[in-house]
């Protein structure tokens, strides 16, 4: 015996009864942590570029978003890195102070070394 998937379709005439509506406030009321928090989300919107459209389709064209560049904080300071250049090439110490020299240069301008703490002065 098959059974039929199919509903019978639903004319714009028919009214469906509504049985509860919840008429929603014009204004909402919002705890004040979650109300700071709003105002900075609203202030940090920003406006896209106008989209690029394809000549053919009228379809718009997939863009890369524009990519921030963060500071890279280094785990070493820079007296750290000097002192880890100078070990032995089997010590791990050398080879993450020459991987922070390799980021230096990769990523010019966009580095900044770990701040010394004094147990770092010793």
């Amino acid at each position: 015996m098959a059974v039929s998937t199919e509903r019978e379709p639903v004319s714009p005439s028919k009214e469906i009864p509504v049985s509860h509506v919840t008429q929603i406030p014009e204004k909402i009321k919002v705890r004040k942590e979650v109300e700071s928090w709003l105002e900075k989300v609203e202030k940090a919107s920003t406006t896209l570029p106008k989209t690029v459209t394809d000549d053919q389709t009228g379809q718009p064209l997939v863009q890369s978003t524009n990519s921030q560049t963060p500071k890279i904080t280094l785990p070493l300071t820079r007296n750290q890195i000097l002192k880890g250049a100078k070990q032995k090439v089997g010590s791990a110490f050398r080879w993450l102070a020459e991987f922070c020299l390799r980021l230096i240069k990769i990523k010019k301008g966009q580095v900044k070394f770990k701040k010394p703490s004094s147990s770092d002065k010793k």
